[in-house]
This record gives C-alpha cells, structure tokens and sequence, in this order.
C-alpha cells in the first residue's frame, strides 16, 4: 500500500508496486528519473523499507566503495571498517547479498546513480553483469535513480551496457497546475495559478516555502520577499543547483545565456542565435543538450516539422532568468519591493503569459472534455499560419487535430489581467478560415477573464469556449 504521507503520485507508485511484484526470476532492473526535487528520493525511500537503500554523493572513486561498504558492514552486524573493497565487482556482489541469517534484500536502491558514473565508469558494466549473472536467481529488484536526466536517459540507449536489460523506466514529473494547488493548498485559483508560475510543482520545495504559499493574491509579495528574492534563501540561487545536475553542462554562463534568450521569447533557434551573437549551426548541440536535460522543451509546429520553438521547462528557472538575475545586485541590497515594482511589466507579459500557454495545453490534454475540444484530438499543438489576404502570420497557441488531420478547435491564450472581448473571437474565425475547418470550435482561454458582450456572445454560439482560470483548475 502507497503510505499515507506520499502525496499523490498513485499512478508511480503503482508501476513500482507492479515492478517489485514481479514473480520471474532473475534480477529485474529498473530506472527512475527525473529534474530535482520532484520527490523520487522521498518515494524509493519508502519503497525500499524492508530492501536497502543507498544514496550516492559527489565524490572521487575510493570514498564511494568506502560507503557501499559500510553499508554492507551495517547489514551483516559488522563492526564500522572490517568490510572493503577495491572494485565495484565484489562490491555489488556483496550489496545485492544474501546476507547471514536472512536472505536477499527484496530491493536494492541506488539513488544519484550518476555521481557514481561520473568517477567510475565501469560501474555500467558491472551493473549488467550482475542482471546477467543472475538471470536465473531468485526474484530481486535493482532500481538506479537519478536527476541527471541526460545521463539517466542515455542508460539504456544505442551500445550503452545495459541496453535492453530494464523492466521498468519510470520518468517522475513535476505535479502539473490542479494537483499542485492542492499540495500547497492555496483555496485561490488565480493565486495557486502565479504560485505554479514560480515555483512550478516541485514537491520538494514544500519543506522551504510549503509554510509561506500565499493564500491570496495579496501575499504573493511577501512571499517572493521571503523566498525567492530574498539572498539568504535556498531558492535564491536554485538555477545554479539545477544546471549543476547534468555533468555536461559545463559552460554554465553560455547555457544561462541561452535559457535567459528563451525566457525573453526568443523561441526559435535563428533568434537564440542572434540574441547570443552566434552562428545558428552552432547552438543546435547546446538546444539538445539542454531538451535531454529537462531545461528546455522542444516543441514542433503540429503541421510543421520544421517550425521549431523551444521555452524553458522550469518555471523556477524562467523566474530567475527574467526576475532575479537581471536584478541580483539590488536584490544582494535586500531591495525585493523596488525590484518586484518594476518588474511588473515582465511578470505580466513574459512569465504569466508563456505560463498561462503551458497551463492551457496541459487542461487541454488532461481534463478539456469532447465536448470542449469537438472531439477526441489526436494531436495538440501550436500552429502558425499565412494570412495572405492580410500579408502577415497569426501565431495559435493550440490547434487539437483529429486523427484524420482535421482541425477539432483552435485556441487562445491570454495571460494578461484584462479582460477580453468579441475582436479575439474575430481573430479565431479568421484563423479557422485560413484552416479551412468551420465546423472547428473555437476556444478562447484567458487569466483576465471576459467581457459581458463576449460572454452574451458565447451563450449564443455553440462554437465559443470561453475559459477562465476558474475552469481552468475546476471544470473541463
């Protein structure tokens, strides 16, 4: 049973159960990943209670044995130092036991794997040797866990050493915007909305600001205040623990740089290119790091290949590109009030606009209903299109298509506080013309809300969704 303090996360601990489950023989191998603090160490911990549990640290080859082996010292009721090991061989083979007077551990997890990686190469191939040896032994799990997504992602791919040997890759995701305003239980929608839009839905960032979530939207000040924009935080410089994860990313300023251009709406990668002042061929490397790593989401036009674009994956990560970054001397000054004064302008258009996009596609795929959506999409995505008559484009922030290619709906989003009126249900018609699809409803998704000739426009059309933030977290 899934304890009672895991948070949701029903459906990771079920494929766990599942895995550890599993009556075959042989040494069943799992991997789980995932961006920092998302909770996966907190879940295989309570996983692993009646197994072991090990979680590696950054450090050279020799202290790491040592540590393995203390572990296995502890569990045989050997005294501290009378077990050691020169190699990682005997090393799991003395991990995985049995041990004296018990057997096997029902599971073995080894947590930050890729900090043994980094210093110990040939962990990889011990790793599949021990699932070799033991195909034909009695059932074991082995699970290898770790926050260098590029790192844990590459496990398993092309000549890698244990290439086809997992039975379980579970890849653990931030809490999307619902689930997340019920962990921090803010009873305000549009306040729960800026909170996601900061800290995303981390759930390990409960233990340092789970006590200062605003409840209205007349706390969130303070809360940046104390948190965020405040020096002696701990998120004050999370970007740099971030990026730290995936050993890759060693010129930190020039990935910064990079996810500063995309935060500022740089999105394709001819414009990133300018920005930084660099040849566009030679960011195509860096872009794809940066997406193996988490820090960025590639996204391909839904009846484009080639129209690319690209946004920062973390809000925390875009909230300190554009927010504390830029304004780190006078927040070093313990000024927050005067730097979140004038960076209104930049929450407003370039946070909670790019966020309230992100949202809507997510209640789209998740919790919009056919009757919503006109359908059952296949497929939903931007979409850009040629407005011939007008010589100009109109960018549209999803377009649901059925599996027949057909546009279901096309859709707005609007993050701003005004509310909205009839002329951007007149863009939507004219972006549906352009489509070609009439009967394609039309959804028109905004934080500001509606204006009363709008909504009396809405009552009277069938082909008119209009959705607030309200039914954004409540309705579908």
């Amino acid at each position: 049973m899934k304890p009672p303090e895991v948070f949701d996360r029903e459906q990771e601990w079920s494929d766990l159960e599942r895995f550890l489950a599993d009556p075959s023989p042989g040494l069943h191998l799992g991997i789980v990943s995932g961006r920092r603090r998302v909770g996966k160490s907190y879940l295989l911990r309570r996983l692993a209670r009646t197994g072991i549990y090990h979680q590696a640290i950054e450090e050279d080859r020799a202290p790491a044995l040592r540590r393995v082996a203390e572990l296995v010292a502890i569990r045989r009721g050997l005294p501290s130092g009378t077990v050691a090991f020169d190699d990682w061989l005997p090393t799991f083979d003395a991990l995985l036991g049995p041990y004296p007077g018990s057997d096997r551990p029902s599971v073995v997890v080894i947590d930050e794997l890729p900090y043994l990686v980094a210093r110990s190469p040939e962990l990889l191939s011990v790793l599949q040797r021990a699932v070799d040896e033991r195909v034909d032994g009695p059932p074991q799990a082995l699970v290898l866990c770790g926050s260098a997504l590029a790192v844990m992602t590459s496990l398993l791919s092309g000549s890698q050493p244990l290439r086809g040997r997992a039975r379980l890759d579970l890849r653990m995701e931030p809490f999307d915007f619902r689930v997340a305003r019920k962990f921090w239980g803010v009873p305000d929608a549009a306040t729960a909305f800026a909170v996601h839009a900061i800290i995303g839905g981390a759930a390990g960032y409960f233990d340092l600001v789970g006590r200062r979530v605003p409840r209205r939207s007349s706390e969130l000040a303070e809360f940046l205040a104390d948190t965020v924009l405040n020096p002696s935080h701990a998120l004050y410089r999370e970007d740099e623990f971030l990026l730290r994860e995936d050993p890759r990313l060693q010129d930190r300023a020039l990935y910064q740089s990079i996810l500063s251009a995309v935060a500022a709406g740089e999105r394709t990668p001819a414009r990133i290119a300018a920005r930084l002042g660099r040849d566009r061929t030679s960011l195509s490397a860096l872009l794809s790091q940066l997406v193996e790593a988490g820090f960025l989401h590639r996204e391909v036009d839904v009846a484009n290949s080639r129209g690319v674009q690209y946004l920062v994956a973390d809000p925390m990560l875009r909230f300190d590109r554009l927010i504390v970054a830029p304004n780190r001397a006078d927040l070093d000054e313990r000024r927050p009030g005067e730097v979140w004064q004038r960076c209104a302008p930049t929450w407003q258009s370039q946070i909670l606009g790019p966020h309230a996009e992100e949202v809507a596609r997510t209640w789209l795929h998740r919790y919009a209903d056919e009757e919503t959506t006109g359908g059952r999409p296949a497929r939903i995505g931007r979409r850009v299109l040629s407005d011939r008559s007008g010589r100009t484009t109109l960018e549209l922030d999803a377009v649901g298509l059925d599996e027949r290619g057909a546009a279901l709906f096309v859709a707005e989003v609007k993050g701003g506080t005004a509310a909205r009126t009839t002329d951007d249900i007149t863009r939507l018609e004219r972006a549906r013309t352009i489509l070609g699809a009439e009967g394609a409803k039309l959804l028109l998704i905004a934080l500001g809300g509606f204006d009363r000739s709008l909504r009396a426009l809405a009552r009277r059309r069938g082909d008119v969704e209009l959705v607030d933030v309200e039914r954004l977290y409540g309705g579908g």
